[in-house]
């Protein structure tokens, strides 16, 4: 990044009018709850964010409100490394659109902000690569339109989820009510999907295992008695997609007709996968290590 003009860093900390910066905190379960703390200045809130810290903002105008949680974030993580996304259905009803960092040292800052391969391409049903990269244009008409969708497509998946829940295995369900999966760094990113294959008394049995990591806790997911081989593709060619530090954006289960569980998932890197099993369990192991994870809330 290039040396400051004079007098820049006095206007990139000026608060914006009619905004407010407060402290936050993160639930760390599925609620998608933000509390918000004390008040700050926006130089608080650069800091705040600088260190890893969470941060929320107030504005009366959505777009004004948008384009304020993005001046942080470039200011915390460096012009043109800024990436927006939208909160998944299955992170609760409280949860918040947020901006993060697409190359973030070590990995994942998240900034939430207020708001009044190869084969057969797919795409997904409801949060589409498409949407991802429309809610990060520069254009605020298209941002508007983009998100709107979204939150029709999060009310039909949520419809959808609905309808079948009772068929899903009860192992996925808690998974998807307790656990936000979305920005969970992918912990094999040249292999996000190991594939395992055993034989015993009974016959051939497949399976497939993603890693993640999140803040406080890693995953193994295991996808059982595979139907077929997992599928991929990359049906985006976009820059708001990056190869470094991996991260679970957004997933939709589904079933077959003949009663076979799917499971699709989008990554930051633009790549979407396809599981199609017919049962799952998962691990959870605790992590005591140094913050991986950095989340700020606007």
């Amino acid at each position: 990044m290039g040396r400051k003009k004079e007098g820049s860093e006095s206007t990139e900390l000026a608060a914006a009018p009619q905004c407010k910066y407060y402290e936050a905190t993160l639930a760390t379960d599925a609620s998608g709850d933000v509390t918000k703390g004390l008040e700050i200045d926006k130089r608080a809130a650069i800091d705040r964010r600088k260190k890893g810290d969470d941060v929320v903002i107030c504005r009366p105008d959505p777009r004004e409100n948008r384009r304020e949680a993005s001046s942080i974030e470039h200011a915390a993580s460096g012009i043109g490394n800024v990436i927006h996304h939208a909160a998944h259905a299955n992170s609760g009803p409280n949860a918040l659109n947020h901006y993060q960092a697409i190359n973030p040292p070590p990995c994942g800052p998240l900034l939430l902000r207020n708001q009044e391969p190869e084969g057969q391409v797919i795409t997904m049903r409801f949060f589409t690569p498409d949407l991802f990269v429309a809610f990060n244009s520069q254009e605020d008409e298209v941002v508007d339109e983009a998100l709107e969708k979204w939150e029709a497509a999060r009310d039909d998946y949520r419809k959808h989820f609905a309808k079948i829940e009772k068929k899903l295995p009860k192992s996925f369900v808690k998974l998807c009510k307790t656990v936000s999966l979305h920005d969970s760094l992918v912990e094999r990113t040249a292999n996000a999907v190991r594939t395992i294959f055993e034989i015993d008394d009974q016959g051939e049995h497949s399976q497939a295992i993603i890693s993640l990591m999140r803040e406080h806790s890693e995953f193994d997911l295991i996808y059982l008695d595979l139907v077929k081989p997992t599928e991929w593709s990359k049906p985006v060619d976009s820059d708001r997609f990056s190869d470094e530090h991996v991260l679970w954006l957004y997933d939709e289960v589904g079933r077959t007709k003949d009663g076979d569980f799917t499971h699709e998932i989008l990554f930051s890197n633009g790549c979407v996968v396809l599981v199609t099993f017919q049962g799952f369990k998962y691990v959870e192991r605790p992590v005591i290590s140094e913050r991986l994870f950095d989340r700020a809330a606007v």
